[in-house]
């Protein structure tokens, strides 16, 4: 459960300052997480049939999925994150919209939205199916122990990485992938590269964020090892992920073989960028490198659904 304890906002709001509730709804669901989740859910989607939309699949299902994976976890995750990031986020410039920080929302309330739209994800992820709730239920407990006491894995180095790694880069996709496929199907390479890809795009945002997390006792990856370190672990996370994938398009792991000129021009692009901007890491360049994936991964999914 939850802490309900009340916990002091750094700014209390004047009355007249206090803003609507249309933005204290965008300040707690945080809808630019959302394709976070969306994105490669379909892409495993993709990788299991060939198509746009899994045949056979009802559009309601697909729907709700949607739903899930989007808007109902993510708001379970950051109110979670919320309730407990709050002495680090007072002191971090990027944080100065958090609801608690600002004082626009209670840890109460925060609270009771966690409950509703955890408990909302699972029954929505049920009616999807059995073994998509099971992940629903995987990626939910892992947003727990990544935020909450006792566990904390945010401040348990290398754990942090971890579980963002596994729930952004192996259970999203499978869960894709569930839709049309058994589990035991699953490419093995298509797991390293999920899993590897996430962990170079996380690891540097400990780093972003590793002075507000060092006065608020959380000794996450960047703290522990310093930022040095944790820029050249996510280069050596990407070069992995990026080995896999065009190994994968070469061998026909992910569905059909598709190496082509493109992918040896650009495939090698977001690697060389995320090492020259990871040195000092800001979530604007982590954008940018996942922009520059998505040309070659746009590539493969052109050859993929056009055969």
């Amino acid at each position: 459960m939850v802490a309900m304890t009340t916990l002091a906002p750094a700014t209390t709001l004047a009355p007249s300052c206090r803003p609507s509730a249309a933005v204290v709804a965008v300040q707690v669901a945080r809808p630019w997480f959302w394709p976070i989740g969306i994105a490669p859910a379909w892409f495993g989607s993709v990788v299991a049939t060939g198509s746009w939309l899994p045949p056979g699949v009802g559009l309601w299902r697909l729907a709700a999925a949607a739903l899930v994976m989007g808007p109902l976890v993510w708001v379970s995750l950051c109110t979670v994150n919320d309730l407990h990031d709050v002495a680090s986020d007072r002191t971090n410039p990027r944080k100065v919209s958090s609801p608690l920080v600002s004082g626009a929302a209670t840890a109460a309330g925060l609270a009771r939205t966690h409950l509703i739209s955890s408990g909302a994800a699972l029954g929505v992820a049920a009616l999807v199916g059995p073994v998509f709730a099971l992940g629903t239920a995987l990626v939910l407990a892992l947003g727990w122990a990544y935020s909450a006491p006792p566990l904390r894995l945010k401040g348990r180095p290398g754990l942090d990485v971890a579980a963002n790694a596994l729930a952004l880069g192996l259970l999203a996709p499978l869960a894709g992938w569930s839709l049309s496929r058994p589990l035991v199907e699953y490419p093995p390479l298509l797991a390293v590269l999920g899993v590897t890809l996430a962990a170079a795009l996380y690891a540097p945002t400990t780093a972003v964020d590793h002075t507000s997390d060092a006065a608020a006792g959380d000794l996450t990856l960047a703290v522990r090892w310093g930022p040095g370190v944790v820029h050249w672990l996510g280069v050596g996370l990407f070069a992995v992920a990026t080995g896999a994938w065009m190994i994968g398009l070469a061998a026909g792991s992910f569905g059909v073989a598709v190496l082509s000129p493109v992918q040896w021009l650009t495939a090698p692009l977001p690697l060389l960028t995320h090492a020259v901007l990871t040195r000092r890491p800001s979530i604007a360049r982590l954008a940018l490198v996942c922009g520059l994936f998505c040309v070659p991964a746009g590539e493969y999914l052109t050859q993929t659904l056009a055969r």
